[in-house]
Parts: C-alpha cells; sequence; structure tokens
C-alpha cells in the first residue's frame, strides 16, 4: 500500500479576527478532526444513519437525515448555544468547520450521484450494445 505523505497547512499571521478563526478552523478540520473521527463524510454518514433510525423509530415515520443535514443541525445546535453564550469563541469556530466539513458532503453526494449516473449510462449502452 502506497504511503501517503500528510500535507501541511502553513499560514501567514492572521490580520483580523475573522481570519485567525477561520484559519484555525482550517487546522482543526484537515488535522485535528480528521485524525480524532476519519473524514467527514464517513463521520456524518455514521451520525446520520443514527439519527434516521432514531428518529424513525420515536416517530413512525420514515425520516433520512443525510450527511449533509447533520452538518446543518450541528450548525444550528452552535447557533443555540450561541444565543445563551453570544460570545463563545468555540461555538462559532465549531460553526465555521461544521460548515467545512458540510460543503465536503455537499461535494461528496455529488460525486456520488454523478459517479451512479455514469455507471447508470454505461450501463444503458452495455444492454443496448447486446441488444444488436
Amino acid at each position: 500500500m502506497a504511503q501517503v505523505k500528510k500535507q501541511e497547512v502553513h499560514l501567514k499571521m492572521p490580520t483580523s479576527p475573522r481570519e485567525r478563526l477561520l484559519k484555525e478552523a482550517i487546522n482543526i478540520t484537515t488535522s485535528d478532526r480528521n485524525a480524532a473521527y476519519g473524514n467527514p463524510e464517513d463521520n456524518f454518514a455514521n451520525i446520520a444513519a443514527y439519527w434516521s433510525s432514531y428518529l424513525t423509530q420515536s416517530t413512525k415515520v420514515d425520516i433520512v437525515i443525510s450527511p449533509q443535514d447533520v452538518a446543518h443541525m450541528m450548525i444550528l445546535m452552535k447557533v443555540a448555544r450561541l444565543a445563551t453564550n453570544p460570545t463563545h469563541y468555540d461555538s462559532l469556530l465549531d460553526i465555521a468547520g461544521y460548515a467545512a466539513c458540510g460543503e465536503d458532503c455537499r461535494v461528496g453526494a455529488l460525486n456520488a450521484a454523478f459517479d451512479a449516473a455514469g455507471a447508470m449510462v454505461a450501463g444503458s449502452e452495455q444492454v443496448a450494445k447486446q441488444a444488436r
């Protein structure tokens, strides 16, 4: 198995609070977070499966939560916490991180849809060739 070299992110010193927060979120979501939980698409898909199962069982209504929904709901949880403590820096930092993870999930879902569509087209072409 080929060994992948970990890419380090070297960032210049932040010039504003916004830049500092975003750079910190980049560092957390691209190194610490992945080391602790794995990539966001897989981790959020796992959370989505648990939440979907729980909500379906508790409401008796089929509810499907997507990995991107998980990111959105985690952001909402942090917004609710900010309503209680509006100056809590970590909640703002977490929102930026969840937004970035949500983008990974969004792009992953798009790629999966394109892959599935390509497989369906390729499968249709194969069926058409066999019918000739």
